[in-house]
């Protein structure tokens, strides 16, 4: 059931990214990233397994709305999914670490699509872009965590 939840909010997520979003913002680059949010709040307060599912999703969903391949966008979430893990090992992960994923992984996502797309050498006239997109994915991601923290995973058992 909480993964039902899960999905659906990817697909409001990935259908405002394309849709609405990037229509705010003077250059689309700069929008923030909100299926990344998402994944880096859902990942460090319950499973980072859980969201594999929903990446897959959101590449889908992205992919077929825009002029990108689903292959790119789901191997642009592939460092995402990564630090996702790396920061779950880490000894007290949660809520505080979401927005440090998140900007990491919306540079990452934006690095992945424009090297992709053969526009390496336009890195340096769009970086204000991508700063101000890994800032607004960061803060997206510590507010996302924080109203989910109430759905974090429990420990089992009886008395635990």
């Amino acid at each position: 059931m909480i993964q039902l939840l899960l999905l659906a909010a990817t697909a409001f997520a990935a259908l405002l990214q394309v849709g609405v979003l990037p229509t705010m913002f003077t250059q689309p680059a700069a929008a923030p990233l909100l299926p990344i949010g998402l994944f880096a709040a859902w990942g460090l307060v319950r499973e980072p397994s859980e969201v594999a599912p929903s990446a897959i999703l959101a590449a889908v969903l992205v992919g077929v709305a825009s002029e990108d391949r689903v292959g790119w966008i789901l191997l642009a979430l592939l460092p995402t999914a990564a630090l996702l893990v790396g920061a779950r090992l880490a000894p007290n992960s949660g809520v505080a670490r979401a927005p440090v994923v998140a900007g990491i992984g919306a540079v990452l996502y934006l690095l992945t699509l424009l090297i992709g797309a053969g526009a390496g050498r336009t890195l340096v006239a769009v970086a204000p872009a991508v700063l101000a997109s890994a800032v607004g994915t960061a803060i997206l991601a510590l507010v996302a965590a924080l109203l989910l923290r109430p759905l974090r995973a429990r420990p089992g058992g009886l008395f635990e």
